[in-house]
């Protein structure tokens, strides 16, 4: 299981277990509209996401917040 699985599987689990509504399709339109936006900022939120968020939740950072 890759760093991607890892954290999507941990994040239905938080899901499940909090009853929230799944964010992802309204980040990710809002992501869609960045890159057509601002190229460099989509860039800048993608490496955010690969080598900040995604290592934190592997490491038993709460996924919701």
């Amino acid at each position: 299981m890759d760093v991607q699985e890892k954290a999507d599987a941990l994040f239905e689990e938080a899901l499940t277990a909090s009853g929230a509504r799944d964010p992802r399709d309204y980040y990710r339109e809002r992501l869609k509209d960045l890159k057509g936006a601002n190229p460099e900022a989509y860039a800048t939120a993608v490496t955010h996401y690969k080598e900040v968020l995604l290592p934190s939740i592997i490491e038993g950072s709460d996924p919701l917040l």
